[in-house]
């Protein structure tokens, strides 16, 4: 099975929330919430894309991706072993995987997001316990990311 992957380090941003930077002109400037911290991990997520020995895919594609999220130091283990409610750095999983989608395009792998058929998310701590839909190599020790891409079918 064909299959390439690579690791991103950093704490992964979600893409979605939108806000109005110019309210006094007739076209309100939507930009994304955080902006910064977006751009930054697309850079990121970009730049290990053109570190995979591919480019410029075609056909459908498979990205399995397992996301590693800080744990806060207000939540401890005992209260809660997975990221499951919204706070400062952590998003939903549709929004952790359109940035990477976007970054991963940029970076020449693929040319459009639209070619992802199949997307598999996954968000935990680092200390989350195992679970058999996660695979134990995606288990990073600090935030960041594990990204695997499938040709459709392969």
């Amino acid at each position: 099975m064909t299959e390439w992957a690579v690791q991103v380090f950093g704490d992964p941003a979600p893409q979605g929330s939108m806000t109005c930077k110019a309210r006094h002109v007739t076209k309100p400037n939507l930009q994304p919430s955080n902006e910064k911290e977006l751009k930054a991990w697309r850079s990121r997520v970009e730049k290990a894309g053109r570190a995979l020995p591919v480019t410029g895919l075609v056909g459908p594609l498979r990205v399995v991706a397992t996301h590693t999220i800080a744990r806060p130091r207000t939540i401890p283990l005992r209260l809660r072993a997975w990221p499951m409610t919204v706070s400062p750095g952590h998003g939903d999983v549709d929004k952790l995987g359109r940035a990477l989608l976007d970054g991963l395009a940029q970076s020449g792998l693929f040319g459009n997001d639209a070619q992802v058929c199949s997307l598999t998310t996954h968000k935990r701590y680092p200390d989350s316990p195992s679970v058999p839909w996660i695979d134990p190599a995606d288990h990073l020790d600090r935030p960041g990311v594990v990204i695997r891409v499938y040709p459709f079918g392969g």
